[in-house]
């Protein structure tokens, strides 16, 4: 099974997404979001579930369009340039190598070990 085509791209995605999560159709319709239903990740960086940061992250990309962050605009003018935008849709909400797997995840993600990333070009 599948999401209906198209869903994530619709402005209310992150809406439809928890109300298919709180019906058990979510992981029905995309059985490799099981390892990450509702799973905590309990340290210091972490304030949401797993499914729920994935969500959030869906609905961060359809906000981009209203923010007035010439960032954010950049990107919504990257994410306008997309063939396939819903790719990217849900490549947010599948699960990341090695979350809800038994192993310990990266701690690559945490605050203390990331590098900044260049900034805009001609700065």
């Amino acid at each position: 099974m599948a999401l209906p085509a198209g869903t994530l791209v619709q402005p209310h995605a992150g809406e439809a997404l928890r109300a298919m999560h709180s019906l058990r159709l979510l992981t029905l319709l995309l059985p490799e979001l099981k390892p990450i239903d509702s799973l905590v990740v309990r340290d210091f960086y972490h304030r949401f579930t797993v499914d729920e940061h994935s969500i959030l992250a869906i609905e961060s990309l359809h906000r981009l369009n209203q923010s007035k962050s010439e960032w954010d605009k950049r990107y919504a003018e990257l994410l306008g340039e997309l063939e396939d935008p819903e790719l990217l849709y849900l490549a947010l909400l599948l699960p990341r190598h090695g979350k809800g797997s038994a192993r310990r995840q990266s701690r690559g993600g945490e605050p203390g070990n990331r590098r900044p990333l260049p900034g805009p070009p001609g700065r």
